[in-house]
């Protein structure tokens, strides 16, 4: 999310641009194949990226989608509002944040955090830390649900960089936190009964049935791991993040090594078993 301070002429002439993006595009004649409401949602589109890079998401999302109810996708504003809200995805994102959050304050993701982190073999090897949260995401990721394990990875992140004094927006932060993303979303495409591949499958004329599961379980597990080493290499050897903070996070959790279970803990840690296996099954 952008930090841009809400003073100043700089905020005030992003959301003007903002704005002229958002309603200037449709305004323009059609080009190629796009048709005029085609023009209107690219419009909408091209806007809400700008505004999400530069001012934020809360209120240019609802300026968004309530401008959708001015084009042809709707017949008022307060059809296309209980449309984006009534869709399925977004109440279960909604519900998997509001999970992570009774974890958070129940105190597992600090735990299950400085466990890993505190390990024999993760400490001083940011490296190695960052392979096991991508290993689990990419399993989380693939078993279960994406977002259920982009939300309960980035609250066990978020609590380690803040215990280690890691600013939110640095690089090796925002680094992480899209690779949890990336590689659970990944790992969605392994299975071919899976939402995504369904999606995908059915627009090529064919159903998960008709695909020789062996073959595709392999090709999309090879991807992944190919992908996600060089998300890995990427990181280590071309962005080259200041890890002095994470090399020293060792010492730090040493205390957490031999640290047992609370009460609260045990309670969130099986409601988090009980969560994963019911999204697995």
């Amino acid at each position: 999310m952008s930090n841009l301070k809400k003073t100043g002429i700089t905020y005030w002439i992003h959301i003007a641009i903002f704005f002229i993006l958002t309603f200037g595009i449709g305004m323009l004649p059609p080009f190629a194949q796009i048709t005029e409401y085609g023009m209107d949602i690219l419009g909408i589109f091209v806007g809400l990226i700008y505004a999400w890079t530069f001012i934020g998401f809360l209120w240019p999302s609802l300026i968004g989608l309530a401008v959708m109810g001015l084009t042809a996708y709707a017949a008022d504003i307060n059809t296309a509002i209980a449309s984006g809200f009534g869709y399925s995805l977004v109440w279960q994102v909604f519900f998997m944040m509001l999970f992570a959050e009774i974890m958070n304050v129940l105190g597992i993701t600090e735990y299950l955090g400085f466990w890993l982190i505190s390990r024999n073999f993760c400490v001083g090897r940011p490296w190695v830390f960052a392979f096991l949260i991508f290993t689990a995401a990419w399993i989380l990721g693939g078993l279960t649900s994406p977002y259920a394990a982009a939300f309960m990875l980035w609250s066990v992140l978020y609590k380690i960089f803040e215990k280690i004094g890691m600013e939110k927006q640095s690089g090796y932060v925002t680094y992480m936190i899209a690779g949890i993303m990336f590689l659970a979303a990944m790992a969605c495409m392994v299975f071919p009964f899976e939402p995504y591949p369904s999606v995908i499958v059915a627009l090529c004329g064919f159903t998960p049935a008709d695909l020789p599961f062996i073959p595709w379980l392999i090709v999309g597990i090879v991807t992944a791991v190919a992908l996600s080493v060089a998300y890995l290499l990427v990181g280590k050897f071309i962005f080259r993040f200041d890890l002095t903070a994470l090399v020293h996070a060792g010492d730090f959790a040493a205390e957490y090594r031999d640290r047992k279970m609370t009460e609260d803990n045990k309670i969130s840690f099986a409601i988090l078993l009980i969560q994963e296996s019911w999204l697995l099954l």
